[in-house]
């Protein structure tokens, strides 16, 4: 990657010292461009730059493309829960007792900034969230490509704890308590 000028970007370049690299604790990992942005009037950082891309060719010819590019840095947003309230979710088994429920998990948080939501998730028990779930939980509740799966296969009150995280690290928790019951006619 190259600057307007077609110089290397480095500690020195505009573009370096407008994402604040030389204070961060981590390399900017994770940086995406994403051509649909809007302009931003949150929290979040966006910086136009532009650059040039430059390929050569092994007999030394070339061809470049001056790039504009916005970049958005997530970080100052603020992740919090959608409701303060548990979820509650009753299911009934049926007789055959194959039932599942898929919720996005996304409905339960939201963001200062629409550009940095809450990305990946995870479940934990609800008496201790340092515990990861027990081999019965799991089989009741998971995380499964992005989606919350319920699926119980007994019948009992099961609570857990759902954690969102946005791509900076930002995290919030809801709590959720699933009862599974006999359904009518079982």
């Amino acid at each position: 990657m190259l600057t307007s000028g077609e110089g290397q970007i480095a500690s020195s370049t505009d573009l370096y010292n407008l994402l604040n690299l030389g204070t961060r604790a981590s390399s900017a990992i994770g940086i995406m461009a994403d051509t649909s942005i809007q302009p931003q009037t949150g929290s979040v950082e966006s910086i136009s730059h532009q650059f040039v891309l430059k390929a050569t060719a092994l007999g030394g010819a070339f061809l470049s493309k001056t790039i504009d590019l916005t970049i958005t840095v997530c970080g100052g947003e603020v992740l919090s829960l959608a409701s303060l309230d548990t979820q509650v979710y009753s299911i009934d088994i049926p007789m055959n007792g194959a039932t599942h429920t898929t919720i996005d998990p996304l409905s339960f948080f939201s963001t200062t900034d629409s550009d940095c939501p809450s990305i990946e998730y995870a479940v934990y028990n609800s008496v201790n969230p340092n515990v990861a779930p027990s081999a019965l939980e799991l089989t009741t509740y998971q995380i499964d490509q992005g989606s919350l799966k319920l699926l119980p296969t007994e019948l009992g009150t099961y609570t857990f704890i759902l954690e969102g995280k946005t791509v900076s690290g930002k995290v919030a928790y809801k709590n959720i308590e699933l009862t599974v019951t006999c359904g009518a006619g079982s």
